[in-house]
C-alpha cells in the first residue's frame, strides 16, 4: 500500500481525517526529521485509503487452489469455514463443498479485475473520490459494538451446535498493541464454547498466548495449542489423502510418523 501510494506522486494539500482505519493502517504522524515518504501518507485522503487497502488485501483466484484452500477438498462435508480473511478466497475455492461464513465481508474484487483500475486508482488518489462498497466489510480497526448481532454470527451459532470441534487455523483475531480489534468475535467464539463444551485446537507457528486465554476464561484443558504452519501442514494432509475417499477417518501410527515426517521435511526447506 505504501509503495503504491507514494509511487503514484500526487498528494492532497489536507491533512488525512483520523478514522479507526486510518489509525490501525497509517498510525500517528512521524517526526518531521523522518522519512518524507512516510510523512506524506499521513495527507492520504478517505478514499485513497479504503482503495489501497482493499488492493493489499486483493489477491487473484488462480485456476488451482493454494494447498491451504486445497485442503479442503479432502476433508468430510460440508464443514463450517468461519474466514476472516476479506481476500473472497475461501468462498471461489470452498463454497461449493462447505459452509462458508464471512463475518467480515469481502472486499469489492471488481474494482482490481476490471479494466478500469486506473481510472479508479486515479479518481481515488488524485480526486479524493470515496468508491461506494459494493458489499459490506470491515477493514482492518476494532470490530462495530454489534457485529455479533449480524446474520453470519447468527448462523455460526446454529452451526456450532452440531459441530464436534472448533479449530482456530493461524488467526490471531486482529492482535493490536495490548488487545484484540476482533475482540468481540473473540469473545463470541469463548462464549460458545462455554455454553456448548467441545474440543478447541488452535493452528499457528506460535499458538499458546491465544489457546491459554480461553483455558483461563472456560477453565478448561480441551483448548489444546498446536504449532505448525498451516500451508505447509495442509500440503501434507493434501498429499496423504486417498484419490477417491479423501483423508483416512483414523490413523495408524505409521501414518501418523509419515504425516510428521513429510511436514518436518517441508518446514525444515522453509
Amino acid at each position: 500500500m505504501h509503495n503504491d501510494f507514494v509511487a503514484f506522486g500526487m498528494y492532497s494539500g489536507d491533512p488525512s481525517p483520523r478514522s479507526a482505519l486510518h489509525d490501525r493502517v497509517i498510525g500517528s504522524a512521524h517526526d518531521e526529521a523522518g522519512d518524507p515518504d512516510e510523512m506524506a501518507l499521513q495527507y492520504i485522503q478517505p478514499g485513497a485509503l479504503e482503495f489501497l487497502v482493499q488492493k493489499a488485501l486483493y489477491h487473484s483466484a488462480e485456476t488451482v487452489a493454494p494447498p491451504q484452500y486445497a485442503v479442503f477438498d479432502v476433508v468430510g462435508s460440508p464443514a463450517t469455514i468461519f474466514n476472516f480473511n476479506l481476500d473472497g478466497l475461501a468462498s471461489a475455492y470452498c463454497n461449493y463443498k462447505h459452509i462458508v461464513i464471512e463475518p467480515h465481508g469481502h472486499i469489492d474484487r471488481l474494482w482490481f479485475e476490471n479494466d478500469a483500475y486506473e481510472y479508479w486508482r486515479k479518481a481515488t488518489m488524485a480526486w479524493d473520490v470515496m468508491l461506494p462498497h459494493i458489499t459490506p466489510k470491515v477493514l482492518p480497526a476494532p470490530e462495530p459494538p454489534d457485529l455479533i448481532r449480524s446474520l453470519p454470527y447468527q448462523r455460526a451459532r446454529h452451526l456450532f451446535l452440531r459441530s464436534p470441534a472448533l479449530i482456530m487455523v493461524g488467526y490471531s483475531f486482529g492482535k493490536a498493541g495490548g488487545g484484540l480489534d476482533d475482540s468481540r468475535s473473540w469473545q463470541f467464539f469463548v462464549d460458545l464454547l462455554k455454553a456448548f463444551p467441545r474440543p478447541a485446537f488452535v493452528l499457528s507457528p506460535f499458538p499458546e498466548e491465544l489457546a491459554d486465554t480461553p483455558r483461563q476464561a472456560l477453565s478448561s484443558s480441551d483448548v489444546f495449542g498446536i504449532p505448525v504452519y498451516w500451508e505447509s501442514l495442509a500440503t501434507c494432509l493434501a498429499g496423504a489423502a486417498g484419490p477417491s475417499h479423501g483423508l483416512p477417518s483414523t490413523w495408524c501410527d505409521n501414518q501418523l510418523h509419515d504425516l510428521i515426517y513429510q511436514y518436518e521435511r517441508m518446514v525444515d526447506s522453509r
